[in-house]
């Protein structure tokens, strides 16, 4: 077995797909956060949020300052609020390739917000993968100082875009498990994705588009990114989609804010339940917001809303614990015993409507 992990390192990363053209770099380009089981080293850094706006720190704040109104305290506060992960630690020796984790963060939202969640992910064993989205992130930022600011434009797909960015991703993981810092950490076949908000709907799209994914956790999102009155919005989608998302036995955890009691819950969960073939296991957490699925908020939000976030109480601990009891006992069966997830299910601490419907 591997060695219990003692420490969490994280390293950013610059990835950059010739195959196709970008609006605001020419060929697609976006960045990556990794956390990952780590050998301690005091001397290491802690990271930092703004760690992802690099060499341009000062100007991207002065600019963030100027559109959304942040005051020097509220500079203070980004600048200090530091992690448990340190920068750059060497990653802890594994006996065999541990499990990897995609994580998409929710619209208008950067690679790091839920930084806090992934870090105790990786405390379980897990390398998380992290993903910015250009024009979709506040900024997203290239080691190079260039730095790419929504909006996008009206007619750009937001979701095919970064579906490919999922599955470019997924192509390099042999590359950077054979060399590299990452080199024998990576396994390509304990590979699941979770997300929140958009973030949440492209996971579940990505998991029927690209086999590798195992398991796949959506929080708070759109199931397939289509509102509907009255269903999931699957049947908007092409029939060879439909067909390949009914037909995926891969397990997947859904998780909502407050559906307004379990009638209302449950009704939601037999919809989306019709959607998969595998365990599916549907929890709506009683009191919770869109926003509680995000652990590290503070620059999340369209232009306008990082003020009020800023200035928002950090979530509470117990959240913090919920999320990740929930999606570490997912994961871990799912991609570690083996075992079903729908199973091995272990009901969150708040009060909240479950359903369970095994494979």
């Amino acid at each position: 077995m591997n060695p219990p992990p003692r420490a969490v390192g994280l390293r950013h990363l610059h990835l950059v797909d010739p195959s196709r053209p970008d609006p605001s770099t020419g060929r697609r380009e976006f960045m990556a956060s990794v956390f990952y089981p780590a050998l301690p080293d005091e001397r290491a850094s802690r990271a930092r949020l703004l760690d992802l706006l690099g060499p341009a720190e000062n100007e991207i704040l002065a600019t963030l300052a100027r559109t959304d109104g942040l005051s020097s305290d509220d500079l203070d506060f980004l600048r200090a609020f530091a992690l448990r992960a340190r920068r750059d630690l060497a990653p802890l020796p594994a006996d065999t390739p541990r499990p990897v984790l995609i994580y998409y963060p929710g619209g208008r939202s950067h690679r790091l917000s839920n930084a806090l969640l992934c870090e105790l992910l990786a405390a379980d064993g897990f390398v998380i993968f992290c993903l910015d989205a250009p024009r979709d992130a506040p900024v997203v930022v290239f080691p190079d100082g260039r730095s790419v600011f929504p909006p996008a434009p009206d007619d750009e797909d937001y979701i095919r875009p970064r579906i490919a960015d999922i599955r470019f991703l997924l192509d390099q993981l042999a590359g950077l498990n054979a060399t590299g810092g990452f080199a024998n950490q990576l396994d390509p076949d304990r590979i699941g994705a979770f997300g929140n908000s958009r973030g949440g709907y492209l996971s579940t799209i990505a998991a029927v588009e690209d086999a590798r994914i195992r398991a796949a956790a959506n929080m708070d999102g759109f199931l397939w990114g289509l509102w509907s009155q009255d269903g999931t919005g699957l049947a908007d989608f092409p029939p060879a989609f439909q067909e390949k998302a009914r037909a995926l036995e891969i397990p997947v955890l859904r998780l909502r804010g407050d559906q307004g009691g379990p009638s209302a819950a449950q009704r939601g969960f037999r919809q989306e339940a019709a959607d998969f073939g595998g365990d599916f296991i549907g929890v709506a957490l009683r009191g919770w917001t869109h926003d509680d699925f995000a652990t590290t908020p503070w620059l999340c939000g369209e232009s306008g809303r990082m003020t009020a976030r800023i200035r928002t109480p950090p979530p509470p601990p117990g959240r913090i614990r919920c999320l990740h009891g929930l999606l570490g006992n997912f994961f871990t069966a799912a991609l570690v015993t083996g075992a079903s997830p729908a199973a091995a299910f272990t009901p969150p601490e708040p009060d909240a409507d479950i359903f369970i419907r095994p494979r």
